[in-house]
Protein backbone atom coordinates (compact mmCIF):
# COMPACT_ATOMS: atom_id res chain seq x y z
CA UNK A 1 0.00 0.00 0.00
CA UNK A 2 1.42 3.40 -0.95
CA UNK A 3 1.21 6.41 1.33
CA UNK A 4 -0.92 9.27 0.00
CA UNK A 5 0.65 12.71 0.35
CA UNK A 6 -1.20 15.89 -0.60
CA UNK A 7 0.31 18.64 -2.76
CA UNK A 8 0.63 21.07 0.17
CA UNK A 9 2.80 18.61 2.10
CA UNK A 10 4.98 17.97 -0.96
CA UNK A 11 5.45 21.70 -1.60
CA UNK A 12 6.13 22.48 2.08
CA UNK A 13 8.79 19.76 2.33
CA UNK A 14 10.45 20.84 -0.92
CA UNK A 15 10.54 24.51 0.07
CA UNK A 16 12.03 23.71 3.49
CA UNK A 17 14.58 21.25 2.08
CA UNK A 18 15.74 23.81 -0.50
CA UNK A 19 16.07 26.79 1.86
CA UNK A 20 12.95 28.79 1.06
CA UNK A 21 10.64 30.55 3.55
CA UNK A 22 7.38 30.32 1.59
CA UNK A 23 5.58 31.19 -1.63
CA UNK A 24 4.77 34.48 -3.34
CA UNK A 25 2.97 35.93 -6.33
CA UNK A 26 4.29 39.43 -7.06
CA UNK A 27 1.53 40.14 -9.58
CA UNK A 28 -1.12 40.21 -6.85
CA UNK A 29 1.18 41.06 -3.91
CA UNK A 30 0.48 37.77 -2.20
CA UNK A 31 2.83 35.75 -0.02
CA UNK A 32 2.68 33.02 2.60
CA UNK A 33 5.21 31.50 4.98
CA UNK A 34 5.82 27.80 5.58
CA UNK A 35 4.00 27.97 8.93
CA UNK A 36 0.81 29.10 7.18
CA UNK A 37 1.33 27.82 3.65
CA UNK A 38 -1.46 28.28 1.12
CA UNK A 39 -4.04 29.86 3.46
CA UNK A 40 -6.10 30.70 0.37
CA UNK A 41 -6.76 26.97 -0.14
CA UNK A 42 -6.60 27.70 -3.86
CA UNK A 43 -2.96 28.34 -4.70
CA UNK A 44 -2.10 29.23 -8.24
CA UNK A 45 0.59 26.71 -8.98
CA UNK A 46 1.24 28.61 -12.19
CA UNK A 47 1.95 31.98 -10.55
CA UNK A 48 3.23 31.16 -7.03
CA UNK A 49 7.01 30.92 -6.80
CA UNK A 50 9.43 29.97 -4.04
CA UNK A 51 10.65 32.90 -2.00
CA UNK A 52 12.20 34.18 1.20
CA UNK A 53 10.96 36.38 4.02
CA UNK A 54 12.14 39.99 3.99
CA UNK A 55 11.34 42.80 6.42
CA UNK A 56 10.14 46.05 4.83
CA UNK A 57 8.86 49.06 6.73
CA UNK A 58 8.12 47.00 9.84
CA UNK A 59 6.21 44.28 7.97
CA UNK A 60 7.31 41.02 6.42
CA UNK A 61 6.78 39.99 2.83
CA UNK A 62 7.83 36.97 0.82
CA UNK A 63 9.91 37.90 -2.22
CA UNK A 64 10.97 35.59 -5.07
CA UNK A 65 14.21 33.65 -4.78
CA UNK A 66 16.49 32.63 -1.94
CA UNK A 67 17.84 34.82 0.83
CA UNK A 68 20.67 36.77 -0.82
CA UNK A 69 23.28 35.31 1.57
CA UNK A 70 22.22 31.78 0.59
CA UNK A 71 22.52 32.23 -3.17
CA UNK A 72 25.43 30.50 -4.80
CA UNK A 73 27.81 32.25 -7.20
Amino acid sequence: MTEEIDIMTIVKHWLKANGYDGLCDDDVECGCQLADLMPCDDPSLVHCVAGYREERHGHWIIVPGKTPSEKTC
